[in-house]
């Protein structure tokens, strides 16, 4: 598949993530080929939630994308960080948290991607 039609594919999948958010009454900015860690950022009652789309089954983030959507949500706990990826949610939706927890054994800091519902995603 030519890399142009990968992209579309890619872009598409943005749209639907962003018009999902948008049925629950977020206000939804996409940062179209920013190359940041978040495709979409929604707002909502003072909580942000930052976003990055992935077309594919599995949400393969890069290390810098994990990083900066971790770093983002300890900022305020009114940042959530999340990545979303193709699923079988009623919405075609696959949903994963992205946060910073400590691992205690090795007492630093740990980048994890907790699986999670549209439900959770969208509750202020």
């Amino acid at each position: 598949m030519p890399k142009k039609q990968i992209k579309l594919l890619g872009t598409n999948f943005e749209y639907k993530v962003m018009h999902v958010l948008e049925s629950f009454n977020w206000l939804v900015f996409r940062s179209a080929g920013s190359h940041s860690c978040s495709d979409l950022i929604a707002v909502k009652d003072g909580t942000a939630l930052f976003v990055q789309c992935k077309y594919s089954f599995t949400p393969v983030l890069s290390k810098s994308e994990k990083d900066g959507l971790a770093y983002i949500s300890s900022m305020s706990p009114d940042f959530r960080s999340y990545a979303v990826c193709r699923g079988g949610d009623p919405y075609g939706l696959k949903i994963y948290q992205v946060k910073y927890v400590r691992n205690e054994p090795k007492d630093k800091m740990e980048v994890v991607m907790q699986p999670t519902t549209i439900d959770r995603m969208i509750t202020p």
